[in-house]
């Protein structure tokens, strides 16, 4: 084909260039002087001699078109000669230049594609791979759609790239992979490869301290290697790096979203674990006015279920809930207040003064053990007669509470609430014969409810001058000694 082509170009060339030959050029006419002494020559098949001599003329004249459609035709068939001896280099070359002076020629673009394509298969010592690479782009400028171009120029920057890898430059090799990857994105040798690249490229930055571009390279590794095992691993340990770089810098928030990707790469890994629940921790208990009781709450639990032996978070997470089961049932939310106790309780059954303060919280309820959540068995009658009073205590202290904070629209609601709660230390006390000092009682704390939401200061309500002699503290205390001699317990502060 590309022999016939040559003959024909020869031909047509021929058709026109004997006309010149017939006569001399005008003295006054250097350009058509070189371009008559190329034609004759080419005519001749003298292609060698001929370029010379039309490279002058285009020189002398170049918007001269019969002149630059001449000297493509002696480059064409100067480039499709050499190849043709096995000087595939030079040949291309010569396409090249041919391309260069006529490059919307149909014939002289195929030339070129079909030498290229044969160019690319020579030896290294022939022509070398940054050529090859070099003339295949400009095929595939000429035609985009040929396939064994792409590919073949895909297998040569797999190729420079994995060589620039092994002298040690990483980015380099990376820049290569990468056209390789574009124009084969199928090929599972190229992708192997560029993750490889990636990796390197990664472990550079990452010993540099850039553990943000580390972790972005191996993330592109991971998506080619979804399965390499030693990228997830490098991969987590870059975002564990980064989790720590975001504490330093007090982005908890961000330590946290670091360390969860890790540990979603390596599950098992017990330092992460450690370092999340650590995170989780400190963001439960940051100064962040935003958060509400209950996130805090649930951080704290996340912080236990990955490490659930962590003594910071077992104390911050019942602390947090007995002040909220406090509240709670300052409130006279009792059943919420139960829950919130039992829930602190499943994490510090062990813990005697989270116990001590969770019965304060409701009194009417034993704190459960752990295991199945069954009651304790009853204790003996002492213990039993004990807690009566402490029942007592903590009924009559929340009455004067109420007292002293409501208004008079809610006191009336909130302390029926509070005596149908504790109905059974009221009969109690009723069956004791001290029903006489509860009414007393009532009354003396009615009095500081009235006197107080009349605007009387509080020393002067606790000073006995408004609300009787006595005051309703050593009311309450005369009472729940009372309860104790009832029992037979001595007085007991």
């Amino acid at each position: 084909m590309l022999a016939s082509l040559c003959i024909v170009l020869m031909v047509l060339l021929c058709g026109f260039t004997v006309p010149l030959c017939a006569k001399e050029p005008p003295e006054s006419a250097p350009a058509e002087d070189e371009f008559f002494s190329g034609c004759n020559l080419l005519s001749q098949d003298h292609v060698s001699e001929a370029v010379p001599a039309l490279e002058k003329a285009v020189q002398l004249d170049p918007e001269n078109p019969k002149y630059r459609q001449v000297l493509a035709v002696a480059y064409n068939n100067c480039g499709l000669r050499l190849a043709r001896e096995g000087n595939v280099r030079d040949g291309v070359l010569f396409l090249a230049k041919a391309l260069n002076v006529v490059p919307e020629n149909n014939d002289i673009q195929h030339n070129f594609v079909q030498t290229v394509l044969q160019a690319v298969s020579a030896p290294e010592e022939k022509i070398k791979l940054e050529e090859k690479t070099a003339y295949l782009k400009e095929v595939l400028e000429i035609e985009p759609k040929n396939e064994v171009a792409r590919k073949t120029l895909a297998i040569l920057l797999n190729n420079w790239g994995v060589a620039n890898g092994r002298t040690g430059d990483h980015e380099e090799e990376m820049a290569q992979l990468e056209q390789a990857s574009s124009l084969d994105p199928k090929e599972t040798k190229i992708k192997k490869n560029l993750a490889n690249a990636y990796y390197n490229v990664a472990r550079i930055k990452g010993k540099a301290g850039n553990f943000q571009d580390e972790a972005s390279l191996l993330r592109r590794a991971l998506e080619l290697t979804p399965d390499d095992q030693t990228v997830i691993e490098t991969l987590a340990r870059a975002l564990s790096n980064l989790a720590v770089v975001k504490a330093r810098e007090g982005d908890i928030q961000g330590q946290i979203s670091f360390l969860k990707e890790s540990l979603d790469l390596v599950p098992g890994d017990a330092v992460t674990k450690t370092n999340l629940a650590a995170a989780y921790n400190n963001y439960a208990m940051t100064k962040n006015s935003e958060l509400t009781m209950a996130q805090r709450i649930a951080h704290l639990e996340l912080s236990l279920e990955l490490d659930p032996a962590n003594q910071i978070s077992k104390s911050n997470y019942t602390n947090l809930l007995v002040q909220e089961a406090i509240k709670e049932a300052k409130r006279g939310f009792f059943k919420k207040a139960v829950e919130l106790r039992e829930k602190a309780a499943k994490v510090a059954h062990d813990d005697r003064r989270i116990q001590i303060d969770l019965v304060a919280v409701h009194p009417n309820e034993s704190p459960k053990k752990g295991g199945e959540g069954k009651r304790p068995e009853e204790p003996p009658d002492p213990p039993k007669k004990l807690s009566t009073c402490r029942l007592l205590n903590e009924y009559l202290e929340r009455f004067v509470h109420i007292c002293s904070k409501s208004t008079d629209a809610d006191v009336e609601s909130r302390l029926a609430s509070l005596k149908t709660h504790h109905r059974n230390v009221i009969e109690q006390m009723k069956s004791a014969g001290l029903d006489t000092a509860l009414v007393n009682y009532e009354q003396a704390c009615r009095c500081v409810n009235r006197s107080i939401n009349s605007g009387t200061a509080l020393k002067v309500i606790y000073s006995g001058n408004l609300c009787g002699t006595v005051s309703t503290k050593q009311l309450r205390t005369n009472i729940v000694n009372k309860c104790r001699g009832s029992v037979g317990e001595g007085s007991r502060e």
